[in-house]
């Protein structure tokens, strides 16, 4: 993957991950305040909190400090009762997005499709960004739904307040090694790109979070994969910033975290949204294109648009390169079809100048399995009639000529894995004689 310097390239490369399907939010306060002026920081929270039944506002006193937050809830608990805290709580996260911006928000976030959002908010402001979503708290099960983004309240929320994490005690049962929130957010995090938003550079929850990612020993099992390796992004707001496409982008590569200074989080959302669009645009019509090559019949005629055609897959995002899939396994059994009128021989031998091009390139292997397989099945029919000496003529005569002169140029990896398929079902018994 190339360098990514400045914000201009940042977006591009969130977009292409969020058009592949593995993109997730993770979202915090400063999220929060940027959809609703009255969300309250953790320490604005604290205070509402210490003064809940007093008639008048006031600061917290100093006997608090040099207590953390959690620390000064958890006394204010055990002198006022946890069922204060919780109501306070309620009250004060119990809000809505801004309406004049709340139709704009969806669909930025619509667009970029998050798999999922893990949040550590009380409010439900991303629930109303998001139509077909799926609200869990911190002891639920956090799985992926058809249709559905999983919207994962990691401290709790507000229709569970019994839940939420608040106080240094609850922090404490948060952090313990085996909690389920936390193995689950390290897994997340480790199998997704994401974005934080919402979250100052030194977050305890972001650095916890991705120190705790990088224990996991995942490694890149395909090229794909390999070319476009998860990143992990961190919007930040900063009043200084011109929120320019030329803006400097931070990299930490101890985490593998790009940090990007932004003054207004509504705009990062909607220039990557348009980008997403823009992207999605592109490839819909390339595969709009290769359609219309098939239909016309070029895929199977013409050697120059299908080699043209297979070269373009490689980088192609998953969702598009099975559709592609999708048109040659048409294309190849519509040959097949046509094989079956008296005399049509000559479609044999399209049949395997189709498969013998797909073979050539290591790209069939990121494609749909099915395609592989029924040009094996396809092939070891054709074994059958295959004849390496040339001692008749007829049948698949033609096809035999063309794939001995031209088999060795079946991608090394792409035969190994045929001469697997030939010898673990017996039923491709001839093809033993092809490969």
């Amino acid at each position: 993957m190339e360098e990514i310097q400045n914000r201009r390239g940042l977006i591009d490369q969130i977009a292409y991950r969020a058009l592949c399907g593995n993109l997730g939010l993770f979202t915090g306060t400063g999220f929060s305040i940027a959809m609703n002026s009255d969300a309250c920081s953790f320490e604005e929270l604290v205070k509402k909190i210490y003064n809940c039944d007093e008639s008048d506002s006031k600061d917290i006193p100093k006997k608090f400090m040099g207590h953390s937050f959690p620390q000064m809830v958890e006394k204010i608990e055990k002198e006022k009762g946890r069922e204060k805290v919780l109501d306070v709580v309620e009250q004060s996260c119990s809000l809505n997005v801004d309406e004049s911006f709340l139709h704009e928000m969806k669909e930025y976030i619509s667009t970029i499709n998050p798999q999922w959002v893990i949040t550590t908010n009380y409010d439900l402001i991303m629930e109303q960004l998001i139509d077909n979503s799926r609200t869990i708290g911190p002891y639920n099960p956090f799985s992926i739904q058809e249709g559905m983004t999983t919207i994962f309240h990691m401290h709790g929320h507000i229709r569970d307040s019994q839940n939420i994490v608040v106080s240094e005690k609850d922090y404490v049962d948060l952090l313990k090694v085996d909690d389920y929130r936390q193995m689950k957010l390290s897994s997340s995090l480790a199998e997704s790109s994401v974005i934080f938003m919402g979250y100052s550079l030194g977050d305890i929850n972001v650095r916890a979070a991705l120190n705790r990612a990088q224990t996991y020993n995942l490694k890149a099992c395909d090229e794909f994969e390999k070319k476009y390796p998860k990143i992990y992004v961190q919007a930040e707001y900063d009043s200084q910033s011109f929120d320019d496409a030329d803006d400097e982008v931070l990299y930490d590569e101890n985490v593998n975290l790009y940090t990007l200074k932004i003054k207004d989080i509504k705009r990062f959302l909607k220039e990557t949204s348009y980008k997403v669009k823009e992207y999605d645009a592109v490839y819909k019509q390339y595969v709009a294109d290769i359609e219309e090559i098939k239909n016309k019949g070029y895929l199977k005629s013409e050697k120059s648009y299908r080699k043209k055609v297979i070269e373009s897959l490689n980088g192609a995002p998953p969702k598009y390169l099975n559709e592609v899939s999708d048109i040659f396994r048409e294309v190849l059994v519509d040959i097949w079809k046509s094989s079956y009128a008296n005399g049509a021989f000559e479609e044999y031998n399209y049949f395997v100048q189709v498969a013998l091009d797909l073979l050539q390139d290591e790209v069939i292997l990121s494609m749909k399995p099915s395609l592989l397989y029924e040009i094996m099945r396809k092939l070891n029919s054709l074994g059958g009639m295959y004849d390496p000496n040339r001692r008749y003529r007829g049948g698949a005569w033609n096809a035999s000529v063309y794939w001995k002169e031209n088999k060795g140029l079946i991608n090394m990896k792409v035969k190994k894995e045929m001469e697997c398929i030939a010898m673990t079902n017996h039923y491709y018994s001839y093809l033993n004689n092809l490969v």
